[in-house]
């Protein structure tokens, strides 16, 4: 009697093992998640990130926008003077936004933006006891949906203000490192304008809310504050604008520690080759260790806008 009892106690020490280390080996990879920092502004925008809130009620826009980030995922080791690289765990991240904008009338405006990981390419190594998995090649983003109402001003007057709802739905895949599985919420507000003939300007302010909460590399995932600012010159023919945007962001958890706090800069221009062709290219890099913040990134875009029969129009 005493064997068996022995015998069973074992057993049963040997399957508490067994299922502990398996539980353990889960919560030990790392999670996957919406890894691209750059969220591209609706179709037709003459900023990259920011409204510029000039659209009318004549035509929609088509476009596709293309943002190459090198090292955006990168697990650091960070003291007080330094930060250490232990591994790029996404050295290349390739991503195309497919998507368009359609006007109900002159105030109020509908999007959608679908981006799809064209390539991707970075290492899987375990740190400590969490493996941290390279992205998969290529898969499906989070879909957006967008709306926008313009409050104040009309597309040719030098201040406009408006107000944006983005929802994103979970069509993205997590091992692609393009989207978190849940639904995602932004409310922003937005406001742009021109100052005499060439500057143009641009604001926005807002939050990201969402649904998981999780810790990646020391860094919190979770729901953000956040907002954006550019500038720019605008000819006079009103064809090119160039010139910088800053991006910023920190998660209401953990608000404003390194990791969970991103700023990125570019600088760009957007230049109308036809009334119904726009071009953009610019060239930008994150400024903090934050999770999606590269070392490099570069954006391309193009605008189709086929109804527009307005003309190219200088602004005020």
């Amino acid at each position: 009697m005493r064997i068996q009892t022995s015998a069973l106690s074992c057993g049963i020490a040997v399957f508490a093992v067994l299922t502990s280390s398996f539980a353990f080996a889960e919560d030990s990879v790392a999670p996957g998640f919406t890894l691209s920092r750059y969220e591209p502004a609706e179709r037709g925008s003459r900023y990259f990130t920011l409204e510029s809130l000039d659209w009318n009620a004549t035509s929609p826009t088509l476009g596709v926008v293309i943002d190459y980030a090198y090292k955006p995922l990168v697990v650091y080791r960070v003291t007080a003077d330094d930060k250490q690289e232990i591994v790029a765990v996404a050295r290349h991240f390739a991503v195309g936004h497919v998507g368009g904008t359609f006007n109900l009338g002159p105030r109020i405006r509908l999007g959608v933006d679908l981006p799809v990981v064209m390539y991707a390419e970075g290492t899987t190594e375990q740190v400590g006891l969490v493996t941290y998995n390279a992205p998969h090649r290529s898969g499906l983003g989070d879909l957006r949906l967008g709306g926008d109402w313009r409050f104040y001003g009309a597309a040719t007057h030098s201040v406009r203000a408006g107000l944006g709802v983005r929802l994103y739905l979970p069509t993205g895949d997590p091992l692609a490192y393009g989207g978190d599985s849940t639904v995602r919420a932004t409310l922003q507000l937005n406001a742009a304008g021109q100052i005499a003939t060439h500057i143009a300007w641009a604001a926005r302010v807002g939050a990201h809310v969402k649904g998981r909460e999780a810790t990646y590399a020391g860094a919190q995932l979770g729901s953000e504050l956040q907002a954006g600012v550019a500038a720019g010159f605008r000819t006079s023919d009103g064809r090119l604008l160039i010139g910088p945007e800053v991006a910023a962001s920190t998660t209401l958890s953990h608000a404003f520690a390194a990791q969970s706090t991103s700023v990125d800069v570019m600088l760009g221009a957007h230049y109308d080759v036809t009334p119904n062709w726009r071009l953009g290219a610019g060239l930008g890099r994150g400024a903090t260790v934050a999770l999606g913040s590269p070392s490099m990134r570069g954006l391309l875009t193009l605008d189709w806008i086929p109804f527009n029969t307005a003309g190219l129009e200088a602004q005020p």
